[in-house]
C-alpha cells in the first residue's frame, strides 16, 4: 500500500468555528458546547453524527484546491478495538447553528430533527441534509490514533465551484449494524489537538477568470476583437459622412 502524501506546509490550517453532535435517541437535544463530538452508535440503540464548520473566507474564490485534510483526535471508542469501520464525510446542504447546549440542554442549536431548535427550523431529512457528490469515505481502525479524511472534493465544491459552505457531516456507513463509535475532541476541548482543517491551493493563471464558480480560460485579444471592429466601422462611416458633406 502506498503511503498517504503529507504536505510539509499548509496554505490554510484552522480549527472549526462551530461543531456539535446530533443524536437520534435524543432528537431535541443540542450538544454545541460539549467537549466531544460523537460519530457512530451510542450504545443505546441510537445513531449519532457530528457537524463541523470552518471559516474559509481567507481562501480566494476560484482557487484550485490541490489538497484538503480534515483531522480529528479520538478521545473515546465503542466497538472491538482493531476492527475496521467505514466512516464518510459529507458536504452539508443546509445552514445550521452550533448551539448553547453543553450536555444536551440549552435552547438553541442543531439537533437530530432541527437545524436550530430555537426556531424550530427542521432538516429536510432527520439526521442532517447532505450532498452525496464528493463525499469522502475511509476505513478507520477502532482505536485512539488521530483520524484523517481527504476532503479535497468537498472544499473544491466550496472554493472553486462556488457552492455555499455549510460545513461537514460525518457518519458511520452502517450505523446500527457496525455497533461502533468514536468520540472526538471538539473545538471546546481544553486539550489539543482540536479538529483541524488543512488546505493547499494554487491560483489560476492570469488569463483565466472565475465565471459562476468555474475557472474559464480567456483570450484577451478575442474579447477586444469585436470592440476593435466596431471602432473601425464607426471611423469608416464617419469618414464617408465627412466626404459626402465636402
Amino acid at each position: 500500500m502506498m503511503p498517504e502524501m503529507v504536505s510539509a506546509q499548509w496554505d490554510y490550517e484552522e480549527n472549526p468555528i462551530a461543531d456539535t453532535s446530533i443524536f437520534e435517541g435524543f432528537p431535541n437535544n443540542n450538544y454545541g458546547q460539549a467537549t466531544t463530538i460523537s460519530v457512530g452508535w451510542d450504545g443505546t440503540s441510537s445513531r449519532t453524527r457530528c457537524l463541523l464548520q470552518f471559516d474559509l473566507s481567507s481562501l480566494p474564490l476560484g482557487a484550485i484546491i490541490t489538497d484538503a485534510r480534515l483531522s480529528l483526535s479520538v478521545t473515546s471508542v465503542g466497538g472491538s478495538l482493531g476492527t475496521q469501520r467505514t466512516f464518510t464525510v459529507y458536504r452539508v446542504s443546509k445552514s445550521w447553528i452550533e448551539g448553547d447546549g453543553p450536555s444536551g440542554t440549552g435552547t438553541t442549536g442543531a439537533t437530530w430533527i432541527n437545524t436550530d431548535k430555537s426556531g424550530p427550523t427542521p432538516w429536510n431529512t432527520q439526521g442532517g441534509d447532505v450532498v452525496l457528490e464528493g463525499a469522502s469515505s475511509k476505513e478507520l481502525t477502532i482505536g485512539f490514533a488521530l483520524k484523517e479524511f481527504d476532503v479535497t472534493d468537498i472544499v473544491t465544491a466550496w472554493i472553486t465551484d462556488g457552492q455555499l459552505n455549510y460545513g461537514f457531516l460525518i457518519k458511520v456507513d452502517n450505523e446500527a449494524g457496525d455497533q461502533a463509535s468514536f468520540g472526538f475532541r471538539s473545538r471546546e476541548s481544553s486539550t489539543t489537538p482540536q479538529p483541524i482543517l488543512q488546505i493547499n491551493w494554487t491560483i489560476p493563471p492570469e488569463d483565466t477568470v472565475p465565471v459562476g464558480g468555474l475557472t474559464i480560460p480567456v483570450n484577451n485579444f478575442r474579447i477586444l476583437t469585436p470592440y476593435i471592429a466596431l471602432a473601425g466601422l464607426i471611423i469608416a462611416v464617419s469618414a464617408v459622412i465627412i466626404k459626402k458633406r465636402k
